[in-house]
């Protein structure tokens, strides 16, 4: 049996940037393209081998990412223009909702300065428990 291809078809898979949480569409045309919409965790193998095909995602909040498809995870590849400060960095983290986008999360700041990185791993337990009490100006004395 011969497998039909539709012209315009694809599939769609939603990431919040790791930045600003806005969803962005990666669209993939390898698998089946039937116009399926997933998120990054669950999105079928078959469909991630394609879903760089377009290049980077350029997000309106400045940063520039794309997927690393074998660990499912995201890769920032610009910044925005701006200096990103301490403030910016405890931010984005206590964004996180899940272990998973925590860690998430702090790969991308690893990605991004290694210094405030090994910082905030020598403290995790402490900063995530600033964090959860919205004790931000401790958090920030950590890095004086």
């Amino acid at each position: 049996m011969t497998k039909k291809y539709t012209i315009g078809k694809y599939d769609s898979v939603f990431i919040r940037c790791p930045h600003c949480s806005n969803s962005n569409e990666f669209r993939s045309k390898s698998g089946e393209c039937e116009m399926n919409n997933y998120t990054l965790n669950d999105c079928p193998n078959y469909v991630l081998i394609d879903i760089n095909r377009d290049g980077e995602c350029e997000c309106n909040c400045g940063v520039n990412y794309k997927i690393d498809t074998k660990e499912r995870k995201i890769i920032i590849t610009k910044f925005p223009s701006k200096e990103i400060s301490v403030e910016d960095i405890i931010s984005f983290l206590s964004r996180s909702e899940t272990i998973a986008e925590w860690k998430g999360r702090m790969s991308v700041i690893e990605n991004f300065d290694s210094n405030i990185y090994q910082k905030i791993k020598d403290n995790e337990r402490d900063i995530i428990n600033m964090i959860i009490n919205k004790k931000t100006i401790n958090v920030l004395a950590l890095f004086v």
